[in-house]
C-alpha cells in the first residue's frame, strides 16, 4: 500500500490523541458503569479505545492465598450466568437493567389466532427467587400479598385443594376479621392448557369461623370459539367407535355374589334403540394376550394397554400403582378385536397368542352374565355405522354386588394398521356402584346412566370451626362436580354432570379434669379431586401416559407433606423425588432421619449412628385401622383426604384423669365401607402414666385394651432408607428417585381379635455425664375362631411380639478432649402360639468407644471403636442362626471446620476398618475384612 504525506499526517495526529486520550477513556467507562448500577437513564456507545503501547500480552501474576481471602470470578457467581440488559414497558418507559424472568400471556381472538404462552427462564426463576417471586402492599387497615412460583405451599381445605409445590399465581387479602386467598395455574401444552382457578374465603364472627371454597380444573381448546370452565377437548380427541362398559365383582375377594346382569338397553339421543346389542366378553385376567410369541414359547406382551409414568419410578414401585386412588386399568379392545377374528376363522396368531386368549377372554352369549371373583365383563357397543351422535345413555337390569366402570375406544389411525396401533382407549372411570356386599339378588334394578368422558371439575366446600369455652368444633361439607361431555360432531356433544359429596364433623369438649370427644364422616367413593385429559399434544418431558392421557390433582398425595407430591400425574415432577418418610424427617430436609449421612445404608444398621436409632420394628405408636403400621407412620397413595374414601362412621371417646399424670381413655368406633361392605369396630380402653420425679429423668406407661372387628385392607407403602441412586438429573431437567419402596399389605390380623398393647419408657438423664434408657413394647393379639362372610375361618390363635432396646451413655472430658462410651441392646421376639419357630427372633449387643482431641478450635482428631476383641459387637438371629454373626468397626480422621464467604466448609480425612465373622461354619466364605481411607468435604451455613 502506498503512504502519502496527508495519510501520515493523519496517523500522527491519530497517535498524539490516543496518548491523550487514553487516561480520559478509562474514566469515562467507570463513569458509565457507576450510573448503569445506580439503574439512570443513560445508554451510551464508546467511539474511541485506547491502544497498548507493547507487543507483551498482559497475564495474571501469582498470588498466595495463605494470608489473603480467596474470591471467585465475577461473573460465575451465584446467581448471576448471563449478562444483564434493558427492558421498556409497553408505553416505553424504562422499567429496569436486569435479567428476564417470568412471561405469561393468553391471547382470544376470533380470528382463529388464539394463543397460550408462558415462559420461564429457568435458571434465574429457581436460583435468584429459588422458584417464588413476592410483591406486597398494605393501606388503610388491609393488606395484600401476590405470590408467583411453582413451589407455593397451599391449602384450602382437606377436602378441596392441596398443593406441596403450587405452580401458578396466589393472591393473598386481608381485612379487620376476612381473609381471602385466590389461585390461578397454567399447565400443559402451548394449544391445549389446563387451567386451575380457586379461590377461599374465610369470615371470623367471634368465636365461629365461616369458609366457602371453590376450585376449578378445565382443559382448553384454543381454536374453539366457546370457554368455560366446563371444559372442552382438544382438537386430537375423536368420536368413539366403541363404548367399552366394564362390570365387576366389587368384593372379588369373597369370590361369590358378584354381578348379575340380566338385560341391557341403549338409548342415542333420548331414543331406545333395541337394534344396538353389545358384545360381552368374560376376562379372567387384566394382562393381554397380544403381542408376539417366540422360540421357546417366550411371550413378550405388547404395551398398548398399560401405562407409562417415568420409567425408572415405575420399575422401583412395581405394580403399586394399582392401589392409587386414580383409574389406570384400560380396556382390552385389541384383545377383544383379534378374538373375533379368530372366532371368525382368520389367523391372528402372529399378532395374539391364541391359548393365552382363548384362555382369558371368553365371548358370550344373549344370556344372564355372571362374573365372580378376578372375573369381569367388559360390555362392547358399536357406534361406527351411527351419524351425528350427540348423547348416548346406556341402561343393565342387574343385582348383587357389583361395580360398573366405562371407558371408549377411539379411532387413532386411518392406516390398516394393527388393532392395538389403529386404536386408543381412555381409562376405565367408575360410573356407580353397589352399597354395601349384597349377593342374594334383593337389589335388583335397572342401572341406568350416560357415557361422556371429562373435561373439567368443579368443587364447591363450605367449612366451619367453633372454639368457645374448652368446646372446639371443626367440619366441612364438600361436593365435586365431574363435567362431563360426548365428543359428538365437532366435539359438541350433551354434557352431563357426575356429582359426589364427603363430609366430617369433629368435636371436643376438655373440662378441668374430664373429656369428650366424636366425629362423624362421610366420604363417597365417587367424591373425586382429579381430571383425566386426554391431549395428544400434551407430553411433558419423561412423562405422558402410552395412550395419551394425563392425571391432575387439586388435593396431593403428600404423607410426609414435604417439598414434593408423593404422586401426581401428569406433572414433570410427579413422584417425590427423595422419598416418602412420615414421621422420619422432623426437620424437612427431605431424607429420612433414619439415614442422617444419606448413603446405602440406614442409621440403624451403620457403626456409631446406630446407637441413636431404631428400625420401624422396635417403634410404638397409635394403630386404628389395624394393619400393624403406627398411623403416625403410614403412607399411602390416596390423596391426603381427612378419612378414606368409601368410608362413613361415627367414633366416640372420653377420657378422665384422676391424678395429674394419671389418663384414662374409653372409645368406641364404628366405621363401615359405605360400597365395599367392609367394616372396622372397635373397642378400647387406654390408660397413660407419665412423670418426671427429682429431676433425675421420666416415667412413661402405656396400655391399652381393645376388641377389634376390623376386615377393611388398609395397604401402606414403605420407603428403604438405603438410597438407590443420588440425587441429580437424570436428562430433561428431570430428578430420579433416590429411594426404593415395597408395598406392604394388609394382612388382616384383627378381623376378630382382643388386642393387648403395653408400652413402658424409662429416662435416666438426671446424673451428671450419665444418660440411660430402657424402651419395652408388648403387643398381644388374641384371635378368636370365626367363620366369616366370604367362606374362610380364622382359627383361634394368638400372636405375642416383644420389643426391648436398652441404651447407656457417659460422657466424659476438659476443653481439649472428651471421651464417650456407650452401650447398646436390642431384642424382638414375634411368635404364633400355633408356629414351632418365632416368625422372628434377633438380637443385639453393641459396645462402642468414641474419643476425640481437639488440635485448635477447628480442627480436631477423632476416633471410634464398635466391637472389642473381649466385647465383641453381636448380632443374633435366633430364628436362623446361620445369618448371627461378630462384627468389628475402627474409624480415626482429622477434621476441620472453616468459614468461606458466609459459609460453613467442613472436611473430614482419615482411616477405617471393618471386620465381619459369621459364627456358622458354613458361613464361612462370607467373613471379610476391608480397610479404607476417605476424604469427605461439605458446604453449608453457618449456625
Amino acid at each position: 500500500m502506498k503512504i502519502d504525506a496527508p495519510m501520515i499526517r493523519c496517523l500522527a495526529i491519530a497517535v498524539s490523541l490516543s496518548t491523550l486520550y487514553y487516561p480520559v477513556a478509562a474514566s469515562a467507562q467507570s463513569l458509565r458503569r457507576d450510573r448503569d448500577e445506580a439503574e439512570e437513564d443513560y445508554v451510551s456507545v464508546e467511539q474511541i479505545y485506547p491502544t497498548h503501547p507493547f507487543l507483551l500480552i498482559p497475564s495474571p501474576r501469582f498470588r498466595t492465598y495463605a494470608h489473603d481471602p480467596f474470591a471467585n470470578y465475577d461473573d460465575a457467581s451465584f446467581p448471576y450466568t448471563s449478562s444483564r440488559r434493558t427492558f421498556y414497558g409497553p408505553l416505553g418507559d424504562r422499567l429496569i437493567s436486569g435479567f428476564d424472568v417470568v412471561q405469561w400471556q393468553e391471547d382470544r381472538t376470533t380470528t382463529g389466532r388464539s394463543q397460550s404462552e408462558l415462559e420461564l427462564q429457568e435458571g434465574r426463576y429457581a436460583n435468584v427467587f429459588d422458584r417464588v417471586i413476592v410483591a406486597s402492599d398494605a393501606a388503610n387497615g388491609w393488606s395484600a400479598r401476590a405470590i408467583y412460583g411453582n413451589e407455593i405451599r397451599t391449602m384450602f381445605t382437606p377436602l378441596t385443594f392441596y398443593w406441596s409445590g403450587f405452580n401458578g399465581l396466589r393472591i393473598d387479602w386481608l381485612k379487620d376479621r376476612t381473609q381471602i386467598s385466590t389461585v390461578g395455574s397454567r399447565l400443559g401444552h402451548k394449544l391445549n392448557p389446563i387451567f386451575i382457578l380457586g379461590g377461599h374465603a374465610q369470615h371470623s364472627l367471634g368465636v365461629f369461623d365461616l369458609g366457602a371454597t371453590y376450585v376449578n380444573i378445565h382443559s382448553t381448546n384454543l381454536d374453539r370459539d366457546e370457554e368455560s370452565l366446563r371444559g372442552s377437548f382438544p382438537n386430537t380427541r375423536r368420536i368413539p367407535r366403541f363404548l367399552a362398559v366394564k362390570i365387576a365383582d366389587e368384593s372379588p375377594e369373597d369370590d361369590r355374589g358378584g354381578p348379575r346382569v340380566f338385560d341391557v338397553k341403549v338409548w342415542i339421543g333420548g331414543r331406545e334403540r333395541p337394534d344396538i346389542r353389545p358384545d360381552v366378553v368374560r376376562y379372567s385376567s387384566l394382562q393381554t394376550s397380544v403381542g408376539r410369541t417366540s422360540v421357546g414359547d417366550r411371550f413378550t406382551a405388547s404395551p398398548y394397554s398399560t401405562y407409562r409414568v417415568f420409567g425408572s419410578f415405575r420399575e422401583i414401585l412395581g405394580d403399586i400403582w394399582e392401589v392409587a386412588a386414580v383409574p389406570l386399568e384400560l380396556p382390552l379392545y385389541a384383545d377383544y378385536m383379534y378374538l373375533q377374528d379368530h372366532l371368525n376363522g382368520e389367523d391372528v396368531s402372529q399378532r395374539v397368542s391364541i391359548p393365552r386368549l382363548t384362555n382369558r377372554a371368553q365371548l358370550l352369549a344373549d344370556e344372564v352374565h355372571a362374573a365372580d371373583g378376578e372375573d369381569y365383563l367388559v360390555y362392547y357397543f358399536d357406534l361406527g355405522d351411527l351419524a351425528d351422535i350427540e348423547e348416548v345413555e346406556l341402561g343393565f337390569l342387574m343385582g348383587n354386588d357389583y361395580h360398573i366402570s366405562i371407558s371408549d375406544v377411539q379411532p387413532k389411525t386411518t392406516r390398516n394398521d394393527p388393532y392395538e396401533r389403529r386404536f386408543r382407549a381412555d381409562f376405565f372411570r367408575t360410573v356407580t356402584r353397589a352399597r354395601g356386599n349384597v349377593q342374594d339378588l334383593s337389589n335388583v334394578r335397572w342401572v341406568k346412566f350416560k357415557y361422556g368422558a371429562p373435561t373439567g371439575l368443579s368443587i364447591y366446600s363450605f367449612d366451619a370451626s367453633v372454639n368457645f369455652r374448652g368446646l372446639e368444633i371443626q367440619g366441612e361439607f364438600a361436593t365435586s362436580l365431574e363435567h362431563n361431555q360426548f365428543p359428538g360432531i365437532d366435539l359438541k356433544g350433551a354434557r352431563h354432570n357426575q356429582q359426589a359429596r364427603a363430609w366430617y364433623a369433629v368435636a371436643t369438649k376438655d373440662f378441668e379434669r374430664w373429656g369428650l370427644g366424636g366425629e362423624l364422616f362421610s366420604m363417597s367413593p365417587d367424591y373425586k379431586t382429579f381430571l383425566t385429559v386426554h391431549n395428544l399434544e400434551q407430553r411433558f418431558p419423561g412423562t405422558g401416559f402410552i395412550n395419551e392421557s394425563s392425571i391432575y390433582h387439586l388435593v396431593q398425595d403428600n404423607d410426609d407433606h414435604d417439598r414434593y407430591a408423593d404422586v401426581w400425574f401428569g406433572n414433570p415432577n410427579s413422584e417425590d423425588i427423595d422419598g416418602i418418610f412420615p414421621g422420619k424427617d422432623e426437620d424437612q430436609d427431605g431424607l429420612p432421619d433414619t439415614n442422617k449421612n444419606y448413603n446405602d445404608i440406614p442409621d440403624y444398621r451403620e457403626p456409631f449412628l446406630m446407637f441413636d436409632v431404631e428400625s420401624d420394628n422396635y417403634v410404638y405408636g397409635a394403630d386404628m385401622d389395624n394393619n400393624d403400621v403406627p398411623d403416625e407412620r403410614e403412607d399411602d397413595l390416596d390423596p391426603e383426604y381427612p378419612y378414606d374414601l368409601d368410608l362413613k362412621g361415627t367414633h366416640l371417646m372420653g377420657w378422665f384423669a384422676p391424678l395429674p399424670r394419671l389418663r384414662l381413655m374409653l372409645g368406641r368406633l364404628h366405621a363401615e365401607q359405605i360400597a365395599g361392605g367392609r367394616r372396622n369396630h372397635m373397642l378400647y380402653g387406654r390408660l397413660n402414666y407419665r412423670t418426671a420425679q427429682f429431676g433425675l429423668g421420666t416415667f412413661e406407661l402405656e396400655h391399652e385394651l381393645k376388641r377389634v372387628r376390623d376386615d377393611i385392607p388398609d395397604e401402606t407403602l414403605l420407603f428403604k432408607e438405603d438410597t438407590i441412586r443420588p440425587f441429580q438429573s437424570a436428562g430433561g431437567g428431570n430428578y430420579q428417585p433416590q429411594f426404593g419402596a415395597d408395598d406392604i399389605a394388609d394382612a388382616l390380623n384383627y378381623r376378630n381379635s382382643l388386642v393387648k398393647r403395653t408400652y413402658l419408657n424409662t429416662r435416666l438423664t438426671g446424673l451428671p455425664r450419665l444418660a440411660v434408657e430402657n424402651r419395652i413394647k408388648l403387643e398381644i393379639n388374641d384371635q378368636r375362631p370365626t367363620l366369616f362372610d366370604d367362606g374362610t375361618f380364622q382359627r383361634q390363635d394368638r400372636v405375642r411380639l416383644l420389643v426391648g432396646v436398652h441404651k447407656a451413655s457417659y460422657t466424659w472430658g476438659s476443653r481439649h478432649w472428651r471421651v464417650v462410651p456407650q452401650l447398646k441392646v436390642l431384642y424382638l421376639k414375634k411368635e404364633r402360639r400355633h408356629t414351632d419357630v418365632p416368625l422372628k427372633h434377633e438380637r443385639q449387643f453393641i459396645p462402642i468407644f468414641k474419643a476425640e482431641y481437639r488440635l485448635t478450635e477447628r480442627t480436631s482428631v477423632k476416633g471410634g471403636i464398635q466391637g472389642f476383641p473381649w466385647l465383641k459387637y453381636q448380632i443374633r438371629d435366633l430364628t436362623d442362626p446361620s445369618k448371627s454373626f461378630d462384627r468389628q468397626n475402627r474409624v480415626l480422621l482429622l477434621s476441620n471446620r472453616s468459614e468461606y464467604f458466609g459459609y460453613e466448609l467442613i472436611m473430614n480425612a482419615g482411616l477405617a476398618f471393618e471386620k465381619i465373622r459369621f459364627l456358622d461354619p458354613h458361613q464361612q466364605s462370607r467373613n471379610f475384612k476391608v480397610h479404607s481411607m476417605f476424604l469427605r468435604i461439605l458446604l453449608g451455613y453457618g449456625a
